[in-house]
């Protein structure tokens, strides 16, 4: 009886613990989401430090910047890699708009890749500055200084669109009516003045229904009369199109930069 409980209690503990290993193993894949060491190129302490700023960072921007590292691109060139992985990334995130880092230690190569949802803030010239900053960590073979340098600016030049004016939703078909509007009722106003100005000047002008002052008696007689049509003048204005762009103000080409390091 006693060997009885002592296997029910093993079979307990073994299920406990692969339980939690379960557990860890799904924490360690969601955490992974923007981090893709393939080369193992990072510590552990490293690699754990960069994840929580690549995460923290992708939730408070709502968009993904990632960073991975391969020693090789499965035949194809890197930037053709960059594209296929960010757009992976892109495709499995509730996110729209990544900026991927791709570097090779065994290559010498680095590429930053923006996808369209991020493509109006990483612009080519944001990317050659976010560039130059990391790549002197990179020639130093820093890589995680790299990195972080690259983590960091992403934030800032985030963080400075989101503030910048030109973050705001484009002009509606809503709001092109509503300026018209504005535009016909100031219109009607100044012309209804200056109207009432000028007839205010008339004072010796003074309304008759008929013309017979003007008409002598015996020199007038009317003998036929016809309305006859000549022409018409039709003008057409075309209508303005909404604007059927659901995108974020975010949005732009898509683009990389990189070089050998």
């Amino acid at each position: 009886m006693r060997n009885f409980h002592t296997k029910k209690l093993l079979a307990l503990l073994f299920a406990v613990m692969l339980l939690c290993f379960s557990l860890v193993s799904v924490s360690a894949a969601a955490s992974a989401e923007y981090l893709y060491d393939c080369e193992r190129i990072l510590s552990d302490s490293e690699a754990s430090a960069l994840m929580s700023k690549l995460e923290n960072m992708s939730d408070r921007h709502e968009c993904n910047v990632a960073v991975v590292t391969s020693e090789d691109f499965d035949g194809r060139s890197i930037e053709a890699f960059s594209k296929d992985f960010a757009e992976d990334i892109e495709y499995n995130s509730s996110y729209t708009g990544t900026i991927l880092m791709t570097v090779s230690e065994t290559q010498r190569e680095y590429y930053v890749y923006t996808t369209e949802g991020v493509g109006g803030v990483f612009t080519s010239s944001v990317r050659e500055d976010i560039c130059d900053n990391f790549l002197s960590y990179l020639k130093n073979d820093d890589y995680y200084g790299a990195m972080d340098s690259f983590a960091d600016d992403c934030d800032r030049y985030l963080s400075n669109f989101s503030s910048d004016d030109t973050s705001k939703e484009p002009t509606t078909f809503l709001d092109i009516l509503f300026y018209i509007f504005v535009a016909l009722v100031v219109g009607f106003l100044i012309a209804l003045i200056a109207v009432l100005v000028m007839k205010g000047q008339l004072k010796s002008v003074r309304f008759q229904s008929q013309a017979n002052n003007y008409i002598k008696d015996g020199t007038f007689r009317l003998t036929e009369s016809t309305d006859t049509f000549l022409y018409r003048t039709v003008t057409r204005t075309a209508r303005p199109k909404e604007n059927s762009s659901s995108g974020s103000s975010r949005s732009g080409s898509a683009g990389g930069t990189g070089g050998k390091f």
